[in-house]
Order: C-alpha cells, then sequence, then structure tokens
C-alpha cells in the first residue's frame, strides 16, 4: 500500500487551500493507478503535532473530507486554549479570507471532487471557525461597542513620535524603516501612524532584511530616549506584535508572540545599545 504525506502551510489562514490541494494530490495518485493509499494529513502549530490517517481508495475518497473536519476540531482547541486572543481572531479571519478567494477562483466543472470539496468546506468547516469567530466577539463585547474592533484589534496603545523630537532624529529612523519596508505603501502608512498618532491605518506593515530582534530593540531605544509617547511595555508590545509582518519562507508572518515581546522589552539595555545611533545603519 503506497504511503503519501500531505503537509499543511505553516500560517493557518491557508488551510483551505492546503486540505483542497491535498484532495487533488490523493486523487492525482488513485487516478495514476494507486488503488489504495495510506493518507496522513499532518499540521504543526508552535511545534505540536496535529494529524490524522486514512486508508482511502477510489470508492472513500470522500472520507478524507472528514479527516479534515476532525483536525480542525483540534487546531481549533489548540488555538483556543494556547493562542492570545487578537492573533486567534486575525487567523480565523484570515481562513474565512483564504476560503472565500478559493471559492471565488474555482474554475471546474460543478461535479469535480475539488468543487465538491469547496462546497463541503463552506457547509461544514466555515461554520465551525465562525462559531469561534463569534466567541471571539462576545469576549471582546464586539457586538455591543462597534469600535471596539478596530481600537483594541490594532491600535491599542497608541505608538507615536513625542512632539519636539529632534527633526534629525526622526529623519534617520524614518530612513531606517523605509528601508526595511517591503513596500512603499507600508512605509507611507508606518510613516503617517508614527508622525501624527492617527488610528486608520492598514491592519499591520510587511517588513524585509530586518528580524523581530532588531524591531523590538529599535523601538525600545526609541522608547527608553522617550522619541515615543509615553506608553507602557505592555502596550508597545501587543502594537510591535500586531503591526508588523517579517518575510520569511516566501510569506509575510507573525514575527513572535506578544508575550515574548513584552520579555523582551521588559530586559533592561545595555551601556552599548543605549547609545545605538537609529539610522539605515542600525543593526541589533
Amino acid at each position: 500500500m503506497r504511503q503519501i504525506i500531505l503537509k499543511q502551510n505553516k500560517n493557518l489562514k491557508y488551510l483551505p487551500l492546503a486540505f483542497n490541494n491535498n484532495i487533488k494530490a490523493v486523487n492525482e495518485e488513485l487516478e495514476a493507478g494507486h488503488s489504495k493509499l495510506y493518507v496522513f494529513q499532518v499540521q504543526y502549530i508552535n511545534d505540536v503535532l496535529f494529524s490524522v490517517n486514512r486508508e482511502i481508495n477510489a470508492e472513500n475518497i470522500y472520507e478524507l473530507f472528514g479527516a479534515q473536519i476532525e483536525m480542525l476540531l483540534d487546531i481549533l482547541k489548540y488555538i483556543n486554549e494556547s493562542i492570545e486572543v487578537y492573533e486567534r481572531y486575525e487567523l480565523l479571519k484570515g481562513f474565512i479570507a483564504e476560503y472565500e478567494l478559493i471559492k471565488q477562483l474555482a474554475t471546474k466543472p460543478v461535479f469535480d471532487i475539488l468543487n465538491h470539496h469547496i462546497d463541503f468546506m463552506g457547509n461544514e468547516l466555515i461554520p465551525l471557525v465562525n462559531n469561534h469567530i463569534e466567541r471571539i466577539d462576545e469576549e471582546l463585547k464586539i457586538k455591543n461597542h462597534k469600535s471596539f474592533v478596530r481600537k483594541n484589534l490594532i491600535d491599542k496603545g497608541v505608538v507615536a513620535f513625542t512632539t519636539g523630537v529632534n527633526d534629525v532624529e526622526i529623519k534617520g529612523i524614518l530612513a531606517f524603516l523605509k528601508l526595511k519596508c517591503a513596500k512603499e505603501a507600508d512605509f507611507l502608512a508606518l510613516e503617517n501612524e508614527l508622525s501624527n498618532n492617527t488610528k486608520s491605518h492598514p491592519e499591520f506593515y510587511n517588513l524585509k532584511n530586518v528580524t523581530p530582534d532588531d524591531m523590538i530593540l529599535f523601538f525600545k531605544i526609541m522608547q527608553y530616549r522617550q522619541i515615543l509617547s509615553k506608553i507602557t511595555n505592555k502596550d508597545l508590545s501587543k502594537w510591535l506584535h500586531r503591526k508588523f509582518r517579517y518575510f520569511k519562507n516566501g510569506d509575510y508572518l507573525i514575527g513572535q508572540s506578544q508575550r515574548t515581546t513584552l520579555d523582551k522589552l521588559n530586559v533592561k539595555l545595555t551601556a552599548k545599545e543605549k547609545i545605538k545611533e537609529l539610522n539605515i545603519h542600525f543593526k541589533k
């Protein structure tokens, strides 16, 4: 019996696409002449392994659909218990958005198994995810306070330049940030947020050629020198965690957990770090 292992993308928002591709891969193996397959579907989240397996032939391939429900339930239970609420909300909303995109792009005939699978996800998986999103809505009291979504998921703990900071210093800081932003649009939005203390900008900014540790230290030094408006380490850690995505493995991903970011902000700066120049030459 041929064994195949189907791995999902590490970014959970792409799980609908991974599930659909898995059905395609198994179907192609069966059409190639393999009468029976032992199929493993696996997913790692924070080094925790989730897996389901089935013996599959041409007659029972739809059992993979049920296996995906089983995996999704295990994943939802884990992230509900182990991932902070804001990141969880973003992951689940991303899952829904990715499904809608797949649905719009579907071009196969309605009788094709991949379209059957898209319908299955809409009827079975999406309601499960929406149920968790609704529970987060209730937890955050979003339904009673419509403004709470943007304030708490994006803008809680405003990060902005202190009024009256030396223009030359600000220019050096912005030059560094411009160099690290993936696109000019990311930089212009970030510059406007920092300079104008606004709350209506993109949910996050994509960065390139920079590590989470670099950005944590960069903003930590700004905070120490009072270049940033007064803000707690807790709120700054939330902002850094939510606002930046780092290019890795072909995608822009969350850098570190909010807890890890806060721990690093709470460590005192060394004498050497306190005098670092904040410009395009900055390195951790």
